[in-house]
């Protein structure tokens, strides 16, 4: 698990949260998006457009994924403010990710598809003394070219980050 290599160079403490899980595509787990443009031609191109009211059959309601992610931010917040610590990295899913940036920054959850969130990017928010959320920067991803990952983990140049993403998928098949 990802979230092992850096919690064991960061020396932080590993919380695993199930309200990090991937958004659930339902009927569309596991198909390429091929697949599935060739199953559901008219209803694919309606999600493309409007993910939230054109959702695949039998999966899990974006807006339902937001509340949970939702949550997690809101402790997470919380918990900054009355503990001893000032970072935290999460480890997510492409979805996921997606949806709580949208969230917390006020962006339409319908227009979450439109982020591009590469895999095993990273994404950077600050948190203001107001405990509002700024972007520094989404979707880096330099980090996967030089250096390799421990060794900047050990140079501390990841583990000064006041709160990353890093987007790994379950299945690279999956996530139309």
């Amino acid at each position: 698990m990802f979230a092992r290599v850096i919690q064991s160079k960061t020396g932080g403490m590993l919380i695993i949260d199930r309200r990090l899980r991937e958004l659930d595509y339902g009927d569309w787990e596991g198909l390429t998006h091929q697949e599935v443009f060739e199953r559901w031609p008219k209803l694919y191109t309606a999600y493309k457009q409007d993910p939230i009211k054109n959702r695949p059959p039998n999966s899990e309601d974006p807006r339902e994924a937001a509340e949970r992610i939702l949550s997690l931010w809101s402790d997470i917040l919380r918990s900054m403010s009355h503990e001893n610590f000032h970072r935290v990295v999460l480890v997510t899913h492409n979805s996921i990710a997606k949806i709580l940036l949208c969230s917390i920054l006020g962006e339409p959850l319908s227009r979450y598809r439109e982020r591009r969130i590469d895999n095993a990017s990273i994404t950077k928010i600050a948190i203001d003394k107001f405990g509002k959320a700024h972007v520094e920067y989404e979707n880096k991803t330099d980090h996967l070219s030089g250096k390799d990952l421990d060794a900047r983990i050990a140079d501390q140049e990841l583990s000064n980050l006041y709160m990353i993403f890093l987007s790994a998928p379950i299945n690279s098949r999956n996530n139309p």
